[in-house]
């Protein structure tokens, strides 16, 4: 897959949620004009799913398939970039698993970018809206 032309866009609003890339968001409903998609011969290669936050975007997911190439990280940022600015966004934010590759990548990449690294100890909360309205 070395190097032929990847490109990168938003998911169109018909499309689906990409199934094979396992982001843990396949049957959630989605943004998608908050979802970037990197293509490859057609085929979907990396997914970044991004959420608005007062003035700012939260990066929930990136994730690539193990074959792509190296780039297509700091592909789907760029664009990510570029479309939160002409939308009027601020900032940007995430947490990421240095212990995960994928993750890991976007370090330097967000450095090279002007960000930066916080280092902090946090536990993540999460539940069911539905469950939590009952409560």
């Amino acid at each position: 897959m070395g190097g032929s032309l990847i490109s990168i866009r938003t998911l169109r609003p018909e499309e689906a949620m990409p199934q094979h890339l396992g982001t843990g968001y396949e049957s959630m409903p989605v943004m998608n004009e908050f979802v970037w998609i990197a293509e490859q011969y057609g085929k979907i290669i990396g997914i970044m799913l991004g959420a608005p936050c007062h003035g700012l975007v939260f990066i929930v997911r990136v994730c690539v398939e193990r074959d792509a190439p190296s780039k297509t990280v700091h592909l789907l940022f760029r664009h990510f970039v570029q479309d939160c600015e002409k939308k009027g966004l601020r900032g940007y934010f995430t947490f990421i698993d240095p212990s995960l590759e994928v993750e890991r990548k976007f370090i330097p990449i967000c450095h090279k970018a002007g960000g930066m690294q916080v280092p902090m100890l946090q536990v993540g909360l999460v539940g069911s809206i539905e469950k939590a309205a009952r409560f």
